[in-house]
């Protein structure tokens, strides 16, 4: 490790949307609707090209779980239907409750759950010559265990991992983070948000967003979508069907705050059949860097256990970055030992569980969905030790995500959970699961378990300080890359930038430009050096390190808490001689990394 201070840079520096070419996409789809027949079925097709095109004959192409040869019902577009550049073209369920429908679509005969079954199934749009335009895989996790093997172009990544649901009170689809949006990778193009059929599926921003207490207690929280429930404003010093048991107010001391209640709308909590899995969203536009705070409340009293099967009951909820959940949202299977694989989350979450035998806070990296998530740290909840009230802090970027437990609220303290990432952008959302046993068991409903509940709940868009300028240039063994460990803000005792990549053993050089001079980036391929290679860090200085066995190498720094440095910037990049290049500078670099020193 090399390990540096802004002084010595001080003393060195001088004084004074998406990747798919597809013209059409699948836009939004809804596929389980709560009732049935489903008559609020539908997809959406969005003309992204920015010209008119024509779509007669093009085939909405369905398949079945069990193959091609059990095919379910295709769709045909009929003659003379152009789709106007920015437009869309609606396929709806016949029985006429689908808004904007372009072409009524009858119910399967031979199904009662609508123009297609409920389980893990997938769609294609091709044009009148058959070709695949675009294609979307649905409840991934029932392949997963053990239903069929999708053709390969039904799946763009791993496909949409959980389950949604619809109600008739608030429909919800799987709707592309916005118009277009498109990726080639269905886990992080789509999210559960308010159905839009015929309409734009995008949303305003509202960050900064902070929950408000001029509501109603019992009224539903403003700008949040629910799979099921509505999140509402909950005293939480009375009891109440939102608020199954009072509480101490939080060290905001706010009568009215923000509660997720068990699922009651369609009758399945009251009846004992597992009820409360919920999922709430807010109805904002997607981003990439963004952090949430609050105060959360930690219940952390152990969970009963079926007294005939022994089998722990559960109870879970996430709140997510950079991502999105289902409506379902299936007990989280974090290790893995359930053998579960029903959790829809996607992105970054800090994910509470809790059972007969303790309670866990796991910052997790799900990435684009499914059962391959990262644990980035965890830490364990005892009651009567750090339960109840605690401020949380949950913040992600382009490489980095951080977690704070505990300490004081806007402040760089308490326990930290934090890891590398690659990030995404999406939404923002809080699901739960509440009254099932971890074995798949349906228990008797407990009135009494904790909804999630937080006070002085802020979600804001956030400046990182990181900006990656430029591309890595290979060298003989790879492409060096250049990374963060942590955020450049004030006081930060240990920020890190990685390089990956490199010729290992071997001396490579970091180059400072502080502060930067503007002058880059300079074309070096044109002094020699491989095609592409820039100089992005017009040095003040350049050190000399060595690379370990793996390629790496590491810069490790204590940021100065003066305000003085609050928005001071450099640009670091690394560089290395790798005398196997076939050119007369055989230089390999780095992208580019600006930093700017920024506030907690």
């Amino acid at each position: 490790m090399f390990t540096i201070s802004l002084a010595l840079l001080a003393l060195a520096a001088p004084q004074g949307a998406g990747s798919s070419t597809a013209p059409v996409v699948i836009n939004e789809i809804m596929y389980d609707n709560w009732q049935n027949p489903d008559f609020r079925e539908f997809v959406e097709l969005y003309n992204r090209s920015g010209a008119d095109v024509d779509i007669s004959g093009w085939i909405l192409d369905a398949e079945d779980w069990q193959g091609a040869l059990a095919n379910n019902q295709d769709f045909v577009v009929p003659a003379n239907t152009i789709l106007a550049a920015g437009d869309y073209y609606v396929f709806g369920a016949e029985g006429g409750t689908v808004p904007n429908t372009d072409q009524v679509c009858v119910l399967d005969p031979g199904s009662n759950t609508g123009l297609w079954e409920n389980g893990d199934e997938g769609l294609m749009i091709r044009d009148a010559q058959g070709t695949i335009i675009d294609a979307v895989y649905w409840e991934a996790h029932e392949t997963a265990s053990g239903g069929w093997i999708p053709h390969p172009y039904l799946i763009e990544g791993q496909g949409i991992w959980g389950s949604p649901n619809s109600l008739n009170l608030h429909p919800t689809s799987w709707s592309r983070l916005s118009d277009g949006y498109d990726t080639n990778n269905n886990g992080r193009d789509f999210r559960t948000m308010p159905q839009t059929p015929g309409e734009s599926n995008d949303w305003p921003s509202l960050f900064p967003y902070a929950v408000g207490t001029s509501g109603t207690v019992g009224s539903s929280v403003v700008n949040w979508g629910s799979s099921f429930d509505l999140a509402v404003i909950a005293d939480p010093a009375v009891a109440s069907a939102n608020n199954p048991v009072a509480i101490p107010l939080s060290p905001a001391g706010n009568h009215k705050v923000f509660c997720l209640p068990p699922r009651a709308s369609d009758g399945r909590n009251s009846a004992g059949l597992g009820g409360g899995t919920q999922h709430a969203m807010l109805l904002t536009a997607p981003d990439v860097n963004v952090r949430v705070e609050a105060y959360i409340y930690f219940d952390a009293t152990p969970e009963a256990v079926d007294p005939n099967t022994g089998i722990s009951e559960g109870y879970a909820w996430s709140l997510g970055v950079q991502g999105h959940s289902d409506g379902e949202y299936g007990f989280p299977d974090v290790h893995p030992t359930l053998g579960t694989t029903d959790n829809g989350d996607c992105g970054i979450t800090l994910t509470y569980v809790k059972d007969s035998v303790g309670a866990t806070l796991y910052l997790i990296d799900h990435n684009d969905g499914g059962v391959d998530h990262t644990i980035l740290g965890q830490m364990a909840i005892t009651a009567g030790v750090n339960d109840g009230w605690q401020r949380v802090r949950l913040q992600a970027s382009q490489n980095w995500a951080e977690a704070h437990f505990g300490g004081t609220y806007g402040s760089d303290d308490g326990v930290k959970l934090a890891g590398p990432i690659v990030g995404h952008t999406g939404g923002v959302w809080v699901s739960q699961m509440v009254l099932r046993y971890k074995g798949g068991a349906l228990p008797v409903p407990s009135i009494t378990q904790r909804p999630f509940t937080a006070d002085a709940f802020v979600a804001e868009q956030w400046d990182d300080g990181v900006e990656f300028l430029g591309i890595g240039i290979a060298n003989t063994v790879g492409t060096p890359g250049i990374s963060t460990r942590s955020f450049p803000y004030l006081a930060n005792p240990v920020f890190e930038i990685h390089v990956d990549g490199l010729v290992p053993n071997s001396t490579f050089h970091w180059l400072f430009d502080f502060p930067p001079t503007g002058g880059g980036p300079i074309p070096l391929d044109v002094f020699g050096a491989p095609t592409g290679a820039q100089l992005w860090a017009v040095p003040d200085a350049s050190v000399p390190v060595p690379s370990d066995g793996a390629g790496t190498g590491m810069l490790a720094f204590a940021v100065d808490p003066s305000p003085l440095w609050l928005g001071a910037e450099m640009i670091v990049q690394a560089f290395q001689i790798d005398f196997g290049l076939p050119v007369p500078l055989p230089l390999s670099n780095s992208p580019g990394l600006r930093v700017q020193f920024v506030a907690f």
